[in-house]
């Protein structure tokens, strides 16, 4: 039973780890959208005055 239960604790960790991956890469693409968005309207804010 014991060898049972540290394969699930293993396997929820790869889990999670996993999702800590995907969930930092997805924060970098917003991270980089936000700041093409943010340049893009000072760029038009700076050209229509």
């Amino acid at each position: 039973m014991v060898g049972v239960t540290k394969a699930i604790v293993d396997i929820r960790s790869l889990v999670r780890r996993e999702r800590k991956e995907r969930r930092e890469g997805m924060m970098l693409w917003l991270a980089a959208l936000t700041g093409i968005i943010g340049a893009l309207s000072g760029l038009l804010a700076v050209w229509k005055s």
